[in-house]
């Protein structure tokens, strides 16, 4: 079996780890970019409500009613924060997940280019094994007319 074929079912296996990797990383990213998302959501909520109470500062409002609010505030700052947090942390299995698939990638491309050294080796031994061939088959006929027209003459 020529060393190309046998490397095929391994570079088969980069393959699909290559591409498990790549959907990991997609998925991964996607993930990153509602979390974004929904982080930006909450940032904007948290700026329009708090312009809210600014402007309702200036009205008379009862002192629960603004303990309410401060306490809304605090528990939207929190989930804020929270949001942030899982932002980062997904940002970081993002670029783990990156960096695995680059590698996996860089195997699989490593073994495709194995195959190929291998099978261009494999391709010039085929020819030098038909030149041979075919100067064994020219001497062999050199040698035959040689002697052919020698008997003749």
């Amino acid at each position: 079996m020529k060393r190309s074929s046998r490397l095929q079912p391994v570079r088969d296996i980069a393959d699909r780890k290559e591409q498990a990797k790549s959907l990991d990383y997609a998925r991964r990213q996607r993930q990153y970019d509602e979390a974004c998302n929904k982080l930006e959501e909450l940032q904007t909520y948290q700026a329009e409500y708090a312009a809210s109470l600014h402007q309702r500062q200036g009205a008379s409002l009862d002192v629960s009613r603004m303990h309410e609010n401060r306490l809304f505030m605090l528990r939207l700052s929190d989930v804020v924060r929270l949001q942030s947090e899982t932002v980062d942390k997904l940002r970081g299995e993002l670029d783990g997940a990156r960096q695995q698939w680059l590698a996996s990638r860089q195997r699989s491309r490593s073994l495709g280019s194995l195959a190929d050294s291998y099978r261009r080796q494999e391709r010039a031994e085929v020819e030098r094994r038909e030149q041979i061939a075919t100067d064994d088959l020219t001497t062999q006929r050199f040698v035959w007319n040689a002697l052919h027209h020698s008997d003749l003459a």
